[in-house]
Order: C-alpha cells, then structure tokens, then sequence
C-alpha cells in the first residue's frame, strides 16, 4: 500500500498490481481496507498511468467483491466518478473492471443513489453495443441493480439500453444473459419500459428463466 504513495509510476502500477492479486483472496480484502489501500486506489484512478489505472480499477473490483464494508468505503472515497469515466476512455480491460466495479459497489443498496449521482448510465449502456463480452455482461449487472431505482430506469430507457439489453438475451454468454434478464425484470416495474420489452416478446415469466 505505501508503494502507492510514492509517486513514481513504476512502483504505483507495480503495487496496484499486486493489490489487485492480492484482494482476489477475500481475506485479503480486509487486510488490504485496514491497510487504507482503498482511498490511494482511488486516487491513482486521477492519474494519466494508463495501465496504473485499469490495475487500480481491478483491485476495486475485488476489493468489493462480497465485502459489504468495501463496498461502502469504495463509494465514500469518492470511488464511482473515475471509474464511470474510465467506462468511456479506458482501455477494454479498463472498462471491463470499472463495470465490473460499479456493479460490486451497487449491490449494497445504500450506494445505489450515490453511484446514480455519477452519472454512469451512458457509459455502461455503451459498453452494452460496443464492449467486450465481459465488459457487457457487467455492465449489464450493473444495470441490473440501478435499475430499482426510479429515476435510473427513467434514464435507462431514454438511453436506449432496453433494445441492447434484449439483444444480449438473445446473443450474449450465459452470465450476460442472466444480467440482462435481471436488468429488464427491474426495468419492468416502469409501465413505459414494461410496454416496449412486452413489445421485444419478453414477459416477466420469460425473463425468470434467463435470470434464475
């Protein structure tokens, strides 16, 4: 963690490296929190270290992988708006960690009005058309966990992400599909998106056998 703090890039992309091995291991998520590597990870997101950065966002990924208190310090450590803008100009492996970041970070509910302020709709309905298949299928869980709340979905909709979403169930991997299911399913709860994916041929029984 103190490597992180020196800065010189050769040893803050080294340590960023090897945090994000590190907090593979759900022990060593906490290790790393109580070492107060979260906020330096999120600090190195500000730089122009390219591969300093997309390492930084994989160590965040899973830093809050099935660690409620990670996931809150991430989002109070001003963590959401570098990774929503790594969403539009990283790297595809950048972008698939940020997405992958940002639905980790979305599954405490207690984030998920923070992480809407962030703006990251945009972004993650893009990654749905021109992402990797990684980074659609996070992004769609991403969504899929925005998409309880009332004014992301309104956001969601207007966006476009609902045909993209349709059309990950239909070409997508097994974990895209199941994200995107569960993305409509939440989406189906406002009566304009429920109107127009009922109009895809999708209904709420449907989409129970994708997303189950």
């Amino acid at each position: 963690v103190a490597l992180l703090r020196t800065g010189r890039p050769a040893g803050m992309t080294q340590a960023a490296g090897a945090l994000r091995n590190m907090a593979a291991n759900p022990n060593n998520r906490i290790l790393i929190a109580q070492a107060d590597g979260i906020v330096p990870l999120v600090e190195l997101l500000h730089t122009e270290l390219e591969e300093a950065k997309t390492l930084a966002a994989g160590a965040l990924r899973n830093l809050a992988e099935h660690n409620a208190d990670n996931k809150l310090s991430i989002a109070q450590a001003n963590g959401i708006p570098p990774l929503v803008e790594l969403l539009h100009s990283g790297s595809q492996e950048a972008q698939t960690h940020a997405a992958a970041a940002i639905w980790n970070v979305t599954r405490h509910e207690a984030n998920i009005a923070t992480v809407a302020l962030a703006a990251p709709v945009p972004g993650l309905v893009e990654l749905l058309y021109s992402g990797a298949e990684e980074a659609k299928a996070q992004s769609a869980g991403a969504l899929w966990s925005l998409a309880v709340d009332t004014d992301t979905s309104v956001i969601i909709i207007e966006a476009g992400g609902i045909p993209l979403l349709v059309a990950l169930i239909s070409n997508g991997g097994s974990e895209a599909k199941k994200n995107a299911a569960g993305a409509l399913w939440n989406l189906m709860f406002n009566e304009v998106a429920k109107k127009q994916i009922e109009g895809f041929g999708f209904n709420r029984e449907r989409l129970e056998r994708y997303r189950d």
